[in-house]
């Protein structure tokens, strides 16, 4: 596979790919941060919404620039875990979570959704 972080530009390369790949997430979970508000004001839709967008991202996107197959994965579940950690409240594992909660348990499973559609997608191209 031909790209900008290609496998065969050596180690320097594999370097490139990986501080993409920390960069993406990082950014990823900067945004998720910053936007983690609309949960609280009533618009948890777009939140989550954007959590399945950003977790489908990672795979075609590094794919496409060469990096390996691997560090898509790392990348994504460097993301799903600094999702966690954005937790509104403890009653996000309770059987009656509170509103922001909700849209918090809404955007957790549209992340995994997400991650699973870009690996789909990047699979099939």
């Amino acid at each position: 596979m031909n790209g900008l972080l290609a496998a065969d530009h050596g180690i320097a390369g594999l370097a490139a790919a990986f501080v993409f790949m920390v960069a993406l997430a990082w950014a990823s979970f900067v945004l998720m941060k910053a936007a983690r508000p609309l949960i609280l004001h009533g618009q948890g839709w777009i939140w989550s919404g954007l959590a399945g967008i950003l977790g489908m991202t990672h795979w075609p996107l590094q794919l496409s620039l060469g990096s390996p197959a691997g560090y898509p994965v790392v990348g994504s579940v460097l993301y799903l875990f600094s999702m966690v950690g954005l937790a509104p409240d403890d009653s996000v594992l309770e059987r009656t979570p509170t509103p922001a909660a909700f849209w918090f348990q809404r955007g957790l499973f549209s992340a995994v959704g997400g991650t699973a559609a870009g690996m789909v997608c990047s699979w099939l191209s």
